[in-house]
């Protein structure tokens, strides 16, 4: 478990170091040229490395800090600064930094939650040889489901389903209690009656946790498109579900990725498997680890049966998945929204957890705020992204003329920082860094074309000394948007972006733009080392946001334990951190 002062300090050698580096962090590459960002944002140290370096030895560094095998034991230096510092010394601080090195994040393998008899946890202890008596780590899903959603998807879907389940499981077994100011633990086998979803988007994640782990789920979106869609999808999945469970069971057991043939008259057999058929699912094997009282559900209270018993007319199903169209904020009442839609007693109230997968920015926050607020969540798991979309306290989103972007919070609710530690040095990030913390290395690493700097950044680039050099200026009304992807050749792609720019009356000749392009052509180098270096910041920009959060959980009295969970392999999904929480 990360203790306060760990995370704090932490943050504080992130924020010394990022702090002069924010100003080339935030650059933004379409001014590479027009404003030489290469003389006024590097030192002339580092310019000098650079100079000196190969891009394919820089490549490589990407590649070595992205498996995190990258050690420099000649960097004696305690204080690297970005703005007086080599090459080597700053790839040296970015790999201390990492979440990973500096054992802030825990493996999904490794996690384990604490108990009074043992508080040891994730990095505080090794994980190689397990504790008797203690449960077993946290195991991949071995079901091998039908891809009816994206391969990306479906593996965030099933690990952070499988993850939520054993969070539940185990906050349920060790119940907190605060009785007369006393703290006391009891082991109470009550079950964590209700899942809350926020941002729950096409429903993937609350369809599996209700059909697969047999939770109450109440799925929260704005948008009534999406919370349409979820219902149906939801349906859809259940009326189908023995029949994704067969083909599951039978790939599992063959380990060849091949089923069985359906025969003639599979449609009318559909549903029909019986326990102990070959290639059926008997409810033993199905059965998830949640306890066998009566009170876990129709899966885990039944020991017998088909696997087609689970689909009972499209009506247990609707029943324990609800769906509610709101504009999700902290002030939310989800007490209220829980009894609207599981009605309860005070008697009878149930225990919640709040959960969501990809919250995208500002919600991510809410959700964390929510989790505080609502006294009565037991635990909470988080995989935010889009930090872009962020509103900071101590810096204003620059007005990108032309995109239209309208921020979809409060100008007053900041979403960075949220930490004491943060918001007392008024630390700020910038919304280019934050957009450049949606970069993956590790993507980066195994990709050559990720290493490449894409056409349209260097086009886009070029373009934009084209403008001030016919306009004076850069503020258009228009912009280019992604187009730089259709045009192999750069005297077309300028005639197109012409067009819609609606510059059609300013004149640019044939021999201006091949003279543009070969006069920039000795930096072209070097704008593709400014963008190799300005990506090895990227996992710092998003660990940095991530600790803060972490550190504002662990400010809470009353937030017993509190995580940053590595929960999906990185290379498939590069958001791949979830925050989880207990209490």
């Amino acid at each position: 478990m990360a203790k306060l002062e760990e995370v704090q300090g932490a943050l504080e050698t992130l924020r010394t170091f990022l702090t002069p580096a924010i100003p080339f962090v935030n650059s933004h590459l379409n001014s590479f040229f027009m404003d030489s960002l290469w003389d006024y944002h590097l030192s002339e140290k580092l310019r000098e490395d650079l100079d000196a370096l190969t891009i394919p030895e820089i490549q490589s560094v990407v590649k070595s800090l992205a498996s995190g095998k990258y050690c420099e034991s000649s960097c004696t230096r305690n204080s690297i600064s970005f703005d007086s510092s080599t090459f080597q010394e700053i790839v040296s601080q970015i790999g201390r930094l990492l979440l990973a090195s500096k054992h802030l994040s825990v493996p999904v393998k490794k996690f384990k939650l604490s108990s009074e008899k043992d508080a040891a946890i994730g990095s505080e202890r090794q994980q190689d040889d397990p504790v008797e008596g203690e449960p077993e780590d946290f195991k991949w899903s071995s079901w091998k489901f039908d891809s009816f959603m994206s391969s990306k998807k479906m593996h965030e879907v099933e690990v952070m389903s499988d993850f939520i389940a054993k969070v539940a499981d185990l906050q349920s077994i060790h119940s907190v209690k605060d009785i007369a100011g006393i703290i006391e633990v009891t082991n109470q086998e009550s079950t964590m009656e209700v899942l809350i979803d926020v941002g729950s988007g096409k429903g993937y994640l609350s369809s599996f946790l209700v059909l697969l782990y047999n939770f109450n789920v109440l799925a929260l979106d704005s948008s009534s498109v999406n919370t349409y869609g979820c219902t149906k999808r939801s349906t859809t999945l259940q009326k189908n579900w023995s029949s994704f469970l067969r083909r599951a069971r039978e790939r599992q057991i063959k380990q060849d990725g091949e089923i069985s043939k359906r025969g003639k008259h599979w449609k009318s057999k559909r549903g029909e498997i019986k326990a102990g058929d070959d290639g059926g699912i008997s409810r033993a094997e199905i059965k998830v680890e949640r306890g066998t009282s009566e009170s876990c559900g129709m899966i885990a209270s039944v020991e017998t049966g088909s696997a087609s018993d689970m689909v009972n007319d499209g009506k247990w199903s609707c029943e324990k998945l609800k769906t509610v169209t709101l504009f999700v904020n902290e002030d939310l009442d989800l007490l209220q929204l829980l009894h609207d839609n599981f009605p309860y007693d005070e008697v009878t109230r149930p225990s919640f957890g709040i959960i969501g997968l990809h919250t995208c920015g500002q919600l991510g926050v809410d959700s964390i705020k929510l989790f505080c607020n609502s006294k009565h969540a037991k635990f909470l798991v988080n995989v935010p992204c889009c930090y872009h979309l962020l509103n900071e306290q101590f810096h204003k989103n620059e007005d990108f003329s032309g995109r239209k972007y309208i921020p979809s919070f409060e100008e007053d609710t900041p979403g960075f920082p949220l930490s004491q530690c943060l918001q007392a040095e008024s630390f700020y990030l910038g919304r280019n860094a934050r957009m450049m913390s949606a970069q993956s290395l590790h993507r980066m690493s195994v990709e050559e074309d990720e290493l490449s700097v894409p056409r349209p950044l260097l086009y886009r680039a070029l373009l934009q000394v084209l403008i001030r050099q016919k306009l004076g200026h850069t503020d258009l009304e228009n912009s280019v948007g992604r187009l730089g992807s259709k045009f192999e050749d750069f005297h077309q792609y300028v005639r197109k972006a012409w067009t819609k720019l609606k510059l059609e009356n300013v004149p640019v000749s044939t021999e201006e733009i091949e003279a543009l392009y070969q006069t920039h052509g000795a930096q072209r180098e070097r704008f593709h080392k400014y963008f190799l270096l300005r990506a090895l910041f990227a996992p710092l920009i998003e660990g940095c946001i991530l600790l803060d959060r972490l550190a504002y959980l662990l400010e809470q009295g009353d937030v017993h334990e509190a995580f940053i969970v590595e929960l999906f392999d990185p290379f498939l999904s590069p958001r791949c951190h979830a925050l989880v929480a207990v209490r």
